[in-house]
């Protein structure tokens, strides 16, 4: 860097002076930040000052600035490139070369991508993200508190209802233009293809709620939230209503409750009807009481509008021939 202030410049490379430079700054602590600029270097330093000074901008660079002071950080050109996808190319090569990239285990450095222009043009491909997935899981593994601040500041953003409003807008315009991305589907698709998992969530979720005090904690939080925003009850109560038009949806949502299946046959002819796992379909389909399938079930009623129900481990017509006699026994009678 040509002009010299109260930062210390050194130029390592042989390649000949361009306007597009690879920097790289060391903190007290002597760990790394690779970057990149087409600017003259001291706007670009001047630009990493001014961006840590603002407290929500918590990337590991920024809070080393703020934590050292920027008078304390040294800055380097280390490289030169003829054109800006060679010196994104460089900048890749640069984190990867000094280790800098700040999910790699013993990392050294505080680069959040892997370099290319950062989220800013660079298109991840598979691998990167995958590679990026597994690295950030292990970085927040080892370091809890890390996780706990990253959603501490979740948390403080989304407080604010301009943000709220604003992330809302970004993320429909976002769904509109891709809904294949949709949560819900990726969830569905996820559901379905890890039922173990699904299990276990669902299990939790029961331990969970199945104490008392975390149930009114949750109903608590859920009537605050509606008084502060009775648009949104609306809202989840249509969306709730569309997505349950769907008869999987139903079902996949009752056999996460742990529903049981359960067999249906006509009360006249012991005609096997079907076997049904939501009672509200089987209700709608048969045009029976819904309160009182449960009674069947129960052996509190012995049928309800012309049909019965049994749960499989207590279905008398399970594996076993009719004989006359068996239909006049006492489980048949009918009144």
């Amino acid at each position: 860097m040509a002009k010299e202030s109260k930062y210390k410049y050194k130029i390592e490379t042989d390649k000949e002076p361009t306007n597009f430079i690879i920097y790289k700054a060391v903190s007290p602590s002597d760990k790394i930040y690779i970057g990149i600029t087409s600017k003259k270097s001291i706007k670009r330093i001047a630009a990493h000052y001014t961006a840590s000074l603002k407290p929500k901008n918590q990337y590991p660079f920024a809070r080393s600035i703020r934590k050292y002071g920027i008078e304390n950080i040294k800055w380097f050109i280390i490289d030169y490139a003829n054109s800006p996808e060679e010196m994104k190319e460089l900048e890749k090569y640069w984190i990867q070369k000094l280790n800098t990239y700040v999910y790699n285990k013993n990392n050294n450095g505080y680069n959040i991508t892997i370099g290319g222009d950062g989220n800013h043009g660079y298109i991840f491909t598979d691998k990167d993200k995958k590679l990026m997935s597994e690295l950030k899981k292990l970085y927040f593994e080892e370091r809890p508190e890390e996780k706990e601040k990253l959603c501490s500041m979740g948390k403080e953003y989304m407080s604010d209802s301009a943000n709220r409003e604003k992330h809302s807008e970004i993320m429909k315009d976002y769904y509109t233009e891709h809904p294949e991305k949709k949560n819900s589907l990726k969830m569905e698709e996820i559901h379905k293809e890890n039922p173990e998992w699904s299990k276990s969530i669902s299990e939790r979720q029961k331990i969970h709620f199945s104490d008392l005090t975390n149930r009114e904690e949750q109903s608590r939080k859920m009537n605050e939230f509606y008084e502060q925003h009775p648009e949104m009850r609306t809202h989840i109560s249509d969306s709730l209503k569309e997505y349950y038009k769907n008869e999987s949806h139903r079902e996949q949502a009752s056999i996460s409750k742990g529903a049981k299946p359960f067999n249906v046959y006509n009360k006249d002819t012991f005609e096997f009807v079907g076997q049904f796992i939501n009672k509200s379909i089987c209700a709608e389909k048969l045009n029976v009481i819904k309160p009182n399938i449960n009674k069947c079930l129960k052996g509190e009623r012995k049928y309800n509008k012309g049909y019965l129900f049994y749960y499989p481990e207590n279905d008398p017509f399970l594996n076993q021939e009719l004989s006359n006699s068996q239909q006049d026994s006492s489980f048949l009678i009918v009144k």
